[in-house]
């Protein structure tokens, strides 16, 4: 265990499964589906299964380095919650998600050591009309070219994305036209905010933390006038904040803590009448 990661040993992991599967129950009657595969080979008790229904309404997948080449045609009508680990450097989306209508929670995690390659992208997510949250661990996130129209926040956690909010096909304003709240953590190849995702004016809530390369603020950040959260926990290259921070009126909490390059605040903060907070404990440059 460190700071970043806590391993877990596989047998405490295989009792967990375990202890989650009640006794001489159908598994298509579970609440709660885990399924570890390994490359194509089902679990023994599944292969009966597949061609029926699953009542679950949480289901995780554990797939090995192996990617699966054939993704079983699975019927989870009822599920809210997609969970997805894997350690292969390549992976898709299961083609049966474009059939999950209740779908509201996506959590994807790698668990390789490089960050892992989406085939196909992210386009599955797009027929999933119910979709709310998303949540990316270690995953080189894709150009977006489907609108989530529903997704409400998106968290992504040490993954790439420098290549996320370019080359869209549409504004990612209309992408994304219900998102609210959006966590980027521990991506170290954010350099600068993306101009187009300052144009997500409907956001309230913004926090990027640990993105130690993060060493510049657009003045576009003024645009994202419902703002009422904005956390920068963290990121020790960033030096100042833009002067169009005195747009941000809705905005109630600012968190700088820990950006220890930090040297002065912009005046227009004073204009901010909504703030009530500001957090800039381990900022001893700031004057």
């Amino acid at each position: 265990m460190n700071k970043l990661f806590v391993v877990q040993h596989d047998l405490l992991r295989d009792l967990a499964i375990y202890m989650s599967k009640p006794q001489n129950e159908d598994i298509t009657e579970r609440r709660r589906l885990i399924m570890e595969r390994r490359g194509d080979d089902l679990p023994e008790s599944w292969r009966e299964e597949m061609d029926q229904s699953f009542s679950a309404r949480l289901v995780s997948i554990l797939t090995d380095e192996t990617y699966p080449s054939n993704w079983s045609d699975m019927q989870l009508p009822k599920a809210e919650v997609l969970i997805l680990d894997f350690l292969a450097t390549e992976y898709s989306l299961p083609p049966f998600m474009e059939k999950m209508g209740k779908l509201k929670v996506q959590i994807m995690t790698s668990h390789g050591q490089k960050h892992a390659k989406l085939k196909g992208g992210l386009q599955a997510l797009g027929n999933v009309a119910q979709l709310k949250k998303i949540r990316l661990e270690k995953i080189s996130i894709p150009p977006l070219i489907v609108p989530l129209k529903n997704l409400r926040k998106i968290s992504l956690v040490m993954c790439e994305v420098g290549q996320a909010f370019t080359n869209c096909t549409m504004e990612i304003s209309d992408m994304l036209p219900k998102l609210i709240e959006m966590d980027i953590d521990y991506c170290n190849d954010l350099i600068e905010l993306p101009p187009g995702l300052c144009h997500v004016s409907h956001l309230q809530k913004l926090s990027i933390t640990n993105c130690h390369n993060l060493s510049k603020l657009l003045e576009e950040l003024g645009d994202m006038t419902n703002l009422v959260v904005l956390r920068l926990h963290a990121c020790t290259e960033l030096s100042q904040l833009p002067d169009s921070i005195r747009n941000l009126h809705k905005l109630r909490f600012l968190d700088i803590s820990e950006c220890v390059r930090m040297e002065s605040l912009p005046q227009g903060l004073g204009e901010l009448n909504s703030l009530e907070k500001i957090d800039m404990s381990k900022c001893s440059r700031v004057k």
